[in-house]
């Protein structure tokens, strides 16, 4: 299956790794063309859609903290860094 997120294409035939990364916010690669109507230039109201940070594998967990500009301990644990990403949003 081709996933999407913004300019980065993964394709993956697992299903745990497809929902791990439709949790990050990526979507079919196919969804994406097959919406004619859509309008690049029109504003919408997109719903809010939190992704089950537990799905996310502990690696990413970090890149992602890392990426927010969080300081966390090298051995932080998985729960841990969950509950400090989503005290910071």
């Amino acid at each position: 299956m081709k996933l999407v997120l913004d300019n980065v294409i993964k394709i993956k035939t697992d299903e745990p790794s497809v929902k791990r990364l439709k949790a990050m916010g990526y979507v079919e690669a196919d969804a994406i063309q097959t919406q004619p109507d859509a309008k690049p230039d029109a504003i919408e109201d997109e719903p809010d859609i939190t992704p089950d940070l537990s799905l996310i594998e502990y690696a990413d967990l970090k890149a992602l903290a890392t990426k927010m500009g969080l300081e966390f301990a090298g051995n932080i644990k998985k729960v841990d860094l969950i509950d400090l990403i989503k005290a910071s949003e």
